[in-house]
């Protein structure tokens, strides 16, 4: 989807998906139903398959021409596996200082500022939207 619709269009409905299910997952309380913690997780399981490999694929756009791209790409990866490992460290630390719908909550609004980035600030990699990119062909 990416490379033939461009990442804007890829990454602004899947973060606003995470989002929409982080907030449904969030106001679940005790007495909802398995049915709904589900269809809240059938939409954030959607929306991180929208969004796999969008980081790395945002790094290869903006890296250097050649003698720098590796440097670039390393560095890239470094930052993007740093967030990884601590994400489920900070959402535990949440969990305990807080509940599990602040947590929630609290990731529904990352995912709903990344929605708002995605959509103010990534340059579309594709204006001719049916059409694979120049680089690919």
């Amino acid at each position: 989807l990416s490379d033939r619709h461009g990442r804007k269009f890829t990454g602004v409905p899947a973060y606003a998906m995470l989002s929409v299910g982080f907030f449904a997952l969030g106001g679940l309380g005790a007495s909802s139903s398995g049915l709904m913690l589900m269809l809240a997780a059938l939409v954030i399981g959607v929306g991180n398959g929208m969004s796999s490999g969008i980081i790395s694929m945002m790094g290869c756009d903006c890296s250097p021409p050649a003698p720098n791209s590796g440097r670039f790409m390393g560095l890239w990866a470094v930052l993007d596996d740093t967030g990884g490992a601590l994400g489920p460290f900070v959402v535990g630390v949440m969990v305990q200082q807080a509940s599990v719908f602040h947590a929630s909550t609290g990731i529904g609004a990352l995912a709903a500022c990344s929605t708002v980035f995605f959509w103010l600030a990534v340059k579309e990699t594709n204006e001719q939207r049916s059409r694979p990119l120049s680089c690919c062909q």
